[in-house]
């Protein structure tokens, strides 16, 4: 239950009326938390399973009485997003004193950015969201997208920013405006930023130097010219590694390269740039003819200060956004399909930080669980097992008591 603890900021305030409260303010956004962390997906099913939690549950949950989910939908519609920011970082500072989060994975820490769709509807009009159509027939989509900023060096990866957005064109601003503030919140805690290609810019590389940090960034077609650099100057390239992996009946193999430039040698380089990334990705299926896939970056990294293993590492950390918090989020939490309170852009906001509150406890609680033939545990039996010990822990805790 220590873990349900959310460490509530002073601006995360009440939109309900003073008069008639039955329910405790943040006892309703604990309840939701603790609902979303293991996998109830609807306002229905939180109502069901705080009526399923034990009375001194709901009592450590802040909230000593049943709730419905009319009460909570009323809650969601009127609130707005101030303070869920601070309180994921009130949440992470908390674990990162106590030991539960760390740079176990990479020490120093990195962080990776990524642009991730955060609501979608072809039914509801939201103010601010972007607009376009979705089949031949012109039917209208409403989509507001997202700026994830997850912590990848720590074996929990947890989701340390979030910025909202309604066009993709707008992650790389707003990847400038998410980096200051993590560099001012939590700034100690990382030293190497990782991003695609919409994140390489100028602008991003100079701030990321300016404060002291590094950035690995993708090079693709939005930068011409600079990825043709890369191509000729590693066109006939000196793989330093090479890595095989098996499994679900292919063979991946990964071939490392680099070139290292000289301190702003070509006015095409980023400000910083030292060294210039190739990885070959060559994936094999029986009875198939080999895949090849060629991914360039460039990085502010001293070719002294990271080994060839070390720099595919941080590649494939940076992969792992896509897969871990970004796939988790659609198909474990249910973010990208279920939207419990759609009335306004700041309902929508509010939801999806309730959503990376509650993916950071499971995330951190599944990562100091045992593993399972050598691998973390499944998600949603770390799910179930959180909703089961929620459930059982008022029971349990009467009958330990001593005679």
């Amino acid at each position: 239950m220590g873990h349900l603890e959310v460490p509530w900021d002073i601006n995360v305030v009440d939109p309900r009326d003073g008069r008639g409260r039955r329910h405790g303010h943040h006892g309703l956004l604990n309840a939701l938390v603790m609902a979303l962390a293991s996998g109830q997906h609807t306002l229905r099913a939180v109502e069901s399973l705080v009526e399923d939690v034990s009375p001194r549950a709901r009592r450590k949950l802040g909230l000593p009485r049943k709730v419905s989910d009319s009460t909570l939908y009323r809650l969601l519609t009127g609130h707005n997003p101030e303070g869920f920011r601070e309180t994921v970082w009130n949440q992470l500072d908390g674990w990162w004193k106590s030991g539960l989060v760390s740079n176990d994975v990479v020490p120093g820490g990195v962080v990776a950015f990524d642009g991730k769709g955060a609501w979608s509807s072809t039914t509801t009009e939201v103010a601010g969201a972007k607009v376009s159509s979705c089949d031949g027939d012109g039917t209208k989509l409403w989509m507001l997208g997202s700026l994830r900023a997850v912590l990848t060096s720590s074996s929990a990866t947890p989701c340390l920013d979030m910025e909202l957005i309604a066009h993709k064109d707008a992650e790389s601003p707003s990847f400038r405006v998410v980096f200051e503030r993590l560099c001012a919140s939590m700034g100690r805690r990382f030293r190497i930023v990782t991003g695609d290609a919409a994140f390489t810019a100028r602008e991003n590389a100079a701030l990321v130097r300016e404060h002291g940090k590094h950035y690995v960034f993708a090079l693709k077609g939005n930068q011409p010219a600079l990825l043709e650099l890369a191509r000729v100057r590693l066109q006939a390239p000196f793989f330093e590694l090479r890595t095989e992996e098996r499994g679900s009946g292919q063979v991946v193999t990964r071939e490392f390269s680099r070139a290292t430039v000289a301190h702003d040698d070509d006015v095409l380089l980023l400000k910083g740039a030292r060294q210039l990334w190739l990885i070959r990705q060559t994936t094999l299926v029986p009875g198939c003819v080999a895949t090849v896939d060629e991914r360039y970056f460039v990085t502010s990294l001293h070719p002294e200060e990271v080994t060839a293993s070390a720099a595919l590492r941080l590649v494939r950390l940076h992969w792992g956004i896509e897969n871990g918090h970004n796939w988790t989020m659609d198909c474990i939490l249910d973010e990208d399909a279920s939207q419990p309170c759609q009335q306004s852009r700041d309902s929508i906001e509010v939801v999806t930080w309730l959503r990376i509150l509650a993916l950071n406890i499971l995330a951190t609680w599944r990562a100091r669980l045992p593993l399972k033939d050598g691998l973390p545990q499944p998600w949603r039996r770390v799910m179930q097992r959180l909703r089961d010990l929620v459930v059982l822990l008022g029971r349990l805790e009467v009958l330990v008591q001593p005679v």
